[in-house]
């Protein structure tokens, strides 16, 4: 950042950055228009209306009322007269009034008094002779100085919402665009687009006669300005004769280029017009020396003098007579003369003489002045009164109120304003006076010289302030919704400017202050200290993205530093923190210290740098990644499977297609949601965008394909013929032609501009999966389910090669960057490499263990990444097919892969709902197996809970020592995936289940294996003890219970009746009862020493998957695959509660140990019953932990917020102070709780 305006200035195509990133906001409340719509219609229109709604130009045109002097008639009313103004008003082809004119020229107060003349609800003068009753009026106020009012974007908002409001039916020109693209039509980079489409649908509305816009200052439009110029000159935006622009500006050479005289527009100079200016003036002089002539009680001599001096001084400058006669207000009556012959005339004399002053005070209040006035100059935005403060280090214990900052700004001369506490310059000729002007020499040294000095004050007001918990929350599951309300009553807000910017001053600052950013040095130092307690203040900002932008930035500041490689290695790990663990951040400030130190890598820099801050309550002893994997963030908001993902050329963007029917656009930096897309009416399978990034194609089952603008997100065509689903579509590298796959056993090529149909490549003989151009694009390659590649010549569609050697359908393609080898991936677990050019075969890929369903050449071509249905990522050296590197952890089907441009990272597309970013450089595993080389199916402690016990689809059993975390033994002898644990009563036995149709027990604690249980015809699925530890229950696919001798081995009973598999068996707490659950939906109760049958509970309508029994065990309840849970009475049988509010299936159910809840898979459910059975005396009080929606619940209160690689345990088992969780990657994850 270079200056306050070269930061605010910078702008690219339609996305404005920096202070304008903030401005996209909605109203609170709702905003009713006349009439009475249906309350559907309603509530959609208002929702819009929130939505566009960035400010109201008619509160702005109030306030600035407010901040300005008294609007009077006499001070415009010439501009009505004028032959310009006139021309412009009664000529049709005058489409556009520009007045222009130095600072200070009365331009925001002429604007304000045509508004009052125009306007139809105008009080103070006629209008009927201005406007028709069927015209409109719209206007806004540009204002440098506040950043919501200072860009293109905001310009456009504020005149749509005018005319809206006005005219209710003109909403659905909004609205219509509004339903596809949402919020995201008013933000980011395709705002300005979208908007003047809209804006040009609302002009050309047939109900509408003349329009009128006016645009005050429009050289204070800082971001976006030249776009702004280009719609508004546009001819082709409205008809010429409906539309009359007013823009008001100064003396801007880039806007005079633009507003040339060959426009249809006039120009009215207020320098040329030097007369009527200075009468306007004169009468403005009158105004103020008759208040500050009652006011100071001057006698008729004075008086006169003063309007004389005023008058001759002016210089045809309004501001400088508001100045002077300010100055006045506070000078006593015998001095007034003699003060009035030493004030020289024009503004920046005025200003000097206002410097001169501030620097007569004495020394501490001049130097303070200053660190206030280059403070403001370099603000990215107006501060607060606590705020500024902090940015000017002012002496904390000499201004801990606001009221002597207030004191500090009054005596700024007259620079400075204050309103509703936020400080900003009285005028923009005031800033410009600081900026580029003399003031510019009266502050400290250069401008990147002052740009450090504020780093500096920015970060001491942190290290200050910053404090764990700043708004005490307390809950570490309270949410930023709830903590919105606190913020105002803590310290937050007076370092909430340096939280957010201080990256920006050190930026701008001066690269040789080697103090800042070496090691050891003030960023080092504050990353160390302050690191958490930093982002979680920036969460309490809502600002968690803007933290993200900061770090990367101030990674690239450092980099090539010599002296500064240890804190780039700080800064760059506490990025990979923050990008890991944001979103949790974001959704609740305090996960912070929590979830996401909790479960940070051990050995990264900020678990180990702050340790300390861990919970005294949580401890992990076995499951953290040992170090950072590949993985950088995750984007999630699809709703359902996501099929593709594509980065855009400059790697800026990513696009998403997912099963839910839309398209999503991300930032790929931050993981900012921008854009969403909507059009298509069934699953989105394939997107691409064009060679240039302009353009963006999608493939959908609904048998079309659909070109977007990549910019606005608007829809420019559907290219429809395909008779099947469309499956894949791809850009040629020229972007002239697009080419799509299809299930009708075709390939299609388009005309990318007009959606014009070129070819129909038939040859295939089943579905076609992937396409893809060569990097020539004189070649095409098709990739089918009939086993074969086909490679076709892309101009004339004439076929080339047919390759075959895959064993099942080829499911995608993808040429080298070279265009000498292609690459496919099957169906049959396998990546097959091939010679382009002659179509031989060069190499067999293995490894995948599923379907293999995309492939990529990296952008260097030296490495290949597949992406399969085994839910892995594979990368592979491409010249020798050797692997380098799997990328786990994606919890299903792995669709698509996509390098970015750079070849840096990786975009892989889940079934899972989401669409991960990785590190392609690194490919570092997300963490080292040494237990379990498979999933784990099921865990369970011991009775005393020093030990734990796992069962894996690996064929083995381990047993681990509770506490710890450390392995004790490895029970093996299964040979098939075991799917079941549990301990004996007493603690001294262990049982398991396997697919390979035994149970074994063992001995727990040496591990020596006692008995092989055989009998049963199909897998085991579970295994019970019977509270005394006699008795052993199998349940199996075979549709019967077993029930064991538990010493002996022997077989006692098989319980037959269930007519499908049986996937839970347990034992009544008194051991007289077995329960049994069934694929068959129904629960059955039996005699467990007779094995008689009692019971059959019917009710549910799909799988019972779980049982439990009450403490008491005068309850039963069942969980069932129909997002049902049942509760019976275990003595009768009848049907006591059903707990229907669950949204999925429910695989597991247990009674809490006093029986007053359910914990199941879902969540914890408090029972409608009052009783509560009996605690055994003695036993320790369990805690109620489950995992629900993300979250580690813990005795109700959401306590640990489960990062991406640790939110989907595939069972779970709770100790009385211990949590175990399991995953399908191998991981035992174990928890202490304190």
């Amino acid at each position: 950042m270079q200056s306050t305006a070269a930061h605010t200035v910078l702008y690219s195509n339609n996305q404005a950055y920096g202070d304008s990133i903030n401005i996209y906001g909605n109203v609170d409340g709702d905003l009713y228009l006349p009439g009475k719509p249906s309350s559907a219609d309603g509530s959609t229109s208002r929702q819009c209306l929130r939505a566009l709604r960035v400010t109201d130009p008619r509160e702005d045109r109030v306030r600035i009322e407010g901040d300005k002097d008294r609007l009077l008639r006499d001070c415009y009313a010439w501009i009505l007269h004028d032959a310009s103004f006139q021309r412009w008003r009664t000529q049709e082809e005058s489409r556009l009034l520009w007045i222009k004119g130095d600072p200070g020229k009365g331009k925001t107060m002429m604007t304000m008094g045509l508004i009052a003349e125009m306007s139809e609800s105008n009080d103070n003068g006629p209008s009927s002779e201005m406007v028709a009753k069927a015209d409109l009026l719209a206007y806004f106020f540009c204002q440098s100085t506040r950043p919501e009012l200072s860009n293109a974007v905001s310009v456009l908002r504020g005149l749509i919402y005018m005319l809206v409001v006005q005219r209710k039916e003109l909403l659905h020109h909004v609205q219509k665009r509004y339903e596809t693209a949402g919020k995201q039509l008013f933000e980011g980079f395709n705002a300005i687009s979208a908007l003047r489409e809209t804006l040009s649908d609302i002009l050309n509305d047939a109900s509408l006669s003349t329009t009128y816009l006016f645009v005050d200052a429009l050289d204070e439009c800082i971001s976006g300005q030249s776009d702004f110029l280009r719609i508004m000159t546009d001819n082709s935006l409205a008809r010429q004769s409906k539309v009359k622009w007013l823009v008001t500006s100064r003396n801007v050479p880039d806007i005079e280029l633009r507003l040339h005289p060959g426009l249809d527009g006039v120009r009215v100079s207020l320098e040329l017009s030097a007369s009527y200016v200075t009468n306007a003036v004169a009468a403005f002089v009158h105004f103020k020396v008759q208040r500050l002539a009652a006011a100071r009680k001057y006698d008729a001599e004075t008086r006169a003098e003063v309007r004389r001096q005023l008058r001759k001084k002016a210089e045809g400058t309004f501001l400088w007579v508001s100045l002077v006669c300010k100055e006045l207000e506070s000078v006593p009556s015998y001095r007034t003369q003699a003060v009035l012959q030493a004030l020289p005339p024009g503004l920046d004399p005025m200003y000097d003489r206002m410097m001169t002053q501030i620097l007569a005070q004495d020394r501490k209040t001049a130097r303070y002045c200053l660190d206030i006035l280059q403070s403001i100059t370099l603000a990215c935005r107006p501060l607060q009164l606590e705020e500024l403060a902090v940015a000017a280090g002012l002496p904390g214990d000499q201004f801990n109120n606001t009221q002597g900052v207030i004191d500090l700004v009054s005596r700024c001369g007259s620079f400075l304003t204050v309103r509703k506490g936020v400080v900003s310059f009285i005028h923009l000729s005031a800033k410009d006076y600081f900026m580029v002007g003399k003031g510019q020499q009266v502050l400290y040294n250069t401008v990147a010289e002052q740009h450090s000095r504020m780093t500096y004050h920015l970060l001491h007001g942190m290290h200050n302030t910053l404090r764990r918990d700043i708004c005490s929350l307390q809950k570490p599951g309270t949410r930023i919704q709830e903590a919105a309300d606190r913020i105002s009553n803590s310290s937050l807000p007076r370092i909430a400017y340096g939280c957010e910017y201080w990256v920006e001053h050190l930026q701008a600052g001066s690269r040789d202050d080697s103090t800042i950013l070496a090691d050891n040095g003030k960023v080092h130092s504050f990353f160390r200290k302050h690191l958490l307690q930093w982002l979680e203040a920036m969460s309490l900002l809502q600002k968690i993205p803007e933290a993200i932008s900061a770090m990367q930035k101030l990674q690239l500041a450092l980099d090539k530093r010599p002296d500064s490689t240890r804190v780039l290695k700080t800064v760059h790990d506490a990025l990979r923190f923050a990008m890991w663990s944001g979103t949790g951040i974001q959704e609740a400030p305090l996960q912070v210290y929590y979830g996401a130190l909790v479960f940070a890598p051990w050995r990264s820099i900020v678990c180990r740098r702050f340790a300390q801050d861990i919970p005294k309550g949580v401890q992990v002893t076995r499951g953290l990644d040992e170090d950072w994997g590949p993985l950088l963030q995750t984007l999630e908001g699809h709703t359902g499977g996501i099929y593709s993902v594509a980065f855009s050329p400059a790697g800026d963007r990513l696009a998403s297609a997912s099963v839910d029917k839309t398209v999503r656009i991300w930032d790929a930096k931050t993981g900012r949601p921008l854009h969403m897309l909507e059009g298509h009416t069934d699953t989105v399978t394939s997107v691409a965008f064009s060679p240039v990034g302009d353009r963006l194609a999608s493939a959908s089952r609904d048998k079309t394909v659909r070109v977007w603008d990549a910019k606005t997100g608007q829809p420019l065509h559907p290219l429809e013929g395909h008779t099947e689903i469309v499956s894949s579509v791809a850009f040629s590298p020229a972007g002239d032609r697009l080419a799509s796959a299809s299930h009708d056993e075709t390939v299609r090529v388009w005309d990318a501009k007009t959606g014009r149909p070129l070819h129909t490549l038939k040859g295939h003989t089943d579905c076609v999966t992937s396409v893809a151009f060569s990097p020539a694009g004189d070649r095409l390659a098709s990739a089918s389910w009939d086993e074969t590649v086909r490679v076709w010549d892309a101009k004339t569609g004439r076929p080339l090669h047919t390759l075959k050697g895959h064993t099942s359908g080829v499911s995608s393609v993808a040429f080298s960057p070279a265009g000498d080898r292609l690459a496919s991936a099957s169906r049959d677990k396998t990546v097959q490499m091939w010679d382009a050019k002659a179509g031989q075969p060069l190499h067999t890929l293995e490894g995948h263990k599923a379907i293999v369903s995309s492939v990529m050449f990296s952008p260097a071509g030296d490495r290949l990444v597949s992406a399969s249905h085994d839910e892995t990522v594979r990368m592979w050296d491409a010249k020798t097919g050797g692997p380098l590197h799997t990328l786990e952890g994606h919890t299903d089907t792995v669709f698509s892969v996509a390098f970015s441009p750079a070849g840096d990272q990786l975009a892989s597309a889940s079934r899972d709902k989401t669409a991960r970013v990785w590190d392609a450089k690194t490919g570092r595993p997300l963490h080292t197996l040494d237990g379990h080389t498979s999933g784990i199916s099921g865990v369970a402690f011991s009775r005393t809970g020093d030990r734990l016990a796992s069962a894996s689809y690996d064929e083995t059993v381990r047993v681990w020592d509770a506490k710890t975390g450390q392995p004790l033994h490895t029970l093996e002898g299964h040979t098939d995936c075991v799917t079941s644990v549990v301990f004996s009563a007493v603690g001294d036995g262990l049982a398991s289940a396997s697919h390979d149709k035994t149970v074994r027990m063992w001995d727990a604690k040496t591990g020596r294996p006692l008995h092989t249980l055989k009998g049963h015809t199909d897998w085991v699925t579970n295994v019970a003890f019977s509270p005394a530890g006699d008795q052993l229950a199998s349940a199996s696919h075979d549709e019967t219970v077993r029930v064991w001798d538990a010493k002996t081995g022997r077989s006692l009973h098989t319980l037959e009746g269930h007519t499908s598999g049986v996937s839970s068996v347990v034992f009544s707490p008194a051991g007289d009862q077995l329960a049994s659950a069934s694929g068959d939906e129904t629960v059955r109760v039996w005699d467990a020493k007779t094995g008689r049958p009692l019971h059959t509970l019917k009710g549910h309508t799909a799988r019972v998957s779980s049982v439990a029994f009450s403490p008491a065990g005068d309850r039963l309840a069942s969980a069932s695959g129909d997002k049902t849970v049942r509760v019976w009475d275990a003595k009768t049988g009848q049907l006591l509660h059903t707990l229907d509010d669950h949204t999925s299936g429910v695989s597991s159910v247990a009674f809490s140990r006093d029986g007053s809840h359910l914990e199941t898979n879902r969540e914890s459910i408090q029972l409608p019953s009052p009783a509560l059975s009996t605690i055994t005396p003695g036993r320790p009080v369990q805690r109620r932990v489950f995992v629900k929606s993300r979250w580690l619940v813990v005795d109700s209160e959401d306590m640990l917020w489960l990062p991406i690689n640790y939110q989907q345990p595939d069972c779970t088992a709770v100790g009385s102070s211990q949590v175990a969780f399991g995953f399908s990657s191998g991981r035992l994850l174990l928890l202490r709780l304190f």
